[in-house]
């Protein structure tokens, strides 16, 4: 097969396999090899240059590829890389964010300027906070606070709608930035110390922190997008420009910690009830879009022969995490004692969206007649 040929499969199928088709339903171990087969082909075509996934039923972490992208020093990808997880942030802040809803400190359905009074919209604004989280308060993804010459910190307030709230979905990295500084605002603390506090030190994550990586773990950090100066410093724009923790990207991990966030999510074993119930419950539903707090629940962003049910994820940069938990459209009805989740990250050098196609065919391997 040439390259041609796999991205014609790829974009023709977007979660299909090719290695799935007109098989038996294999074993785990014979998922792991197919798996490993469907990263070594997007490898041989220069789709990514390196790849560590794990699943709850496969908790040990395969690396494969190189950590650098340079042809100088091909130095293999470590089970322990450190990723710069991108947008994947956003569903660490919402979580983080959702318990203070469990706990009564955060309304949901307020204004979302009840907690920021700063933004321009002002006491009469309508755009929620369960807005935000579902990217559909209106927001469109242009940054126009972090154009150069602008200044971050005051002009992140001066943002306006596009369209009216709940009209439309529309992924924009604002929602996430203004859903960060509400939860900075209440638990008073920023937000690197609130997401250690309230995610990575419950959950055991403790491979998982804010950019830069310096030191020692830089050894073992992802060269990202064939950029050398990007090791170890967060890609989005947005936060290098603010130079402070942000509730859209800026959070580094390994797949074995990320793997603890997604297990503990789908077991619903650490946080409230409520907290869970949120995460896996769509609040919007419409044709452009369906989410759930902080997660895509639509079916584009979805593996092959995963359930309605599904939440999941996708950073920029090449990363992704799902998890399944094996129920209907409700997460009332979910079954986590047969659920999965999965996480693949990479060091992405295709086209964005090719990318996370070749990203959900290892998925759709991974879980394949899994019960």
């Amino acid at each position: 097969m040439t390259r041609s040929d796999f991205l014609k499969l790829a974009l023709g199928a977007a979660t299909l396999p090719s290695t799935l088709v007109g098989r038996a339903a294999p074993s785990a171990p014979q998922k792991i090899a197919r798996a490993k087969a469907e990263v070594q082909l997007q490898l041989d075509y220069h789709l990514i240059g390196g790849c560590v996934f794990c699943s709850t039923e496969h908790p040990e972490p395969v690396a494969m590829g190189t950590r650098l992208h340079s042809p100088e020093r091909k130095e293999p990808m470590p089970a322990n890389a450190l990723f710069d997880m991108m947008s994947v942030t956003k569903t660490i802040v919402a979580t983080a964010a959702a318990q203070l809803v469990a706990e009564g400190k955060l309304d949901p359905d307020a204004p979302f300027t009840k907690y920021l009074p700063e933004h321009v919209l002002g006491p009469n604004c309508d755009i929620t906070v369960r807005d935000l989280a579902t990217h559909s308060g209106g927001f469109d993804d242009t940054r126009p606070y972090a154009k150069k010459g602008m200044d971050f910190q005051r002009d992140i307030w001066k943002k306006r709608p596009t369209w009216k709230r709940r009209e439309r979905f529309c992924y924009a990295c604002y929602n996430l930035i203004m859903l960060g500084r509400i939860a900075e605002r209440i638990a008073g603390k920023r937000l690197d110390a609130l997401c250690k506090e309230r995610v990575f030190d419950p959950l055991g994550m403790a491979d998982t922190r804010w950019w830069p990586v310096t030191g020692p773990d830089l050894a073992r950090t992802v060269q990202i997008m064939k950029t050398p100066k990007l090791i170890g410093i967060c890609q989005d724009g947005q936060s290098q420009m603010n130079k402070l923790p942000q509730g859209n990207a800026g959070v580094f991990s390994t797949a074995a910690d990320m793997l603890k966030f997604v297990t503990d999510i789908l077991h619903r074993k650490t946080f409230k009830k409520e907290v869970y119930d949120l995460l896996y419950t769509p609040t919007f539903e419409h044709e452009t879009g369906r989410r759930s707090w902080g997660w895509d629940m639509g079916p584009v962003q979805r593996p092959n022969g995963w359930s309605v049910s599904t939440i999941t994820h996708s950073g920029f940069s090449g990363q992704t995490i799902a998890i399944d938990p094996g129920g209907s459209r409700s997460c009332a009805t979910a079954n986590p004692a047969t659920g999965f989740a999965g996480v693949v990250l990479t060091s992405r050098t295709a086209e964005h969206t090719t990318g996370r196609i070749c990203r959900m065919r290892v998925l759709s391997i991974l879980k394949e007649n899994h019960t």
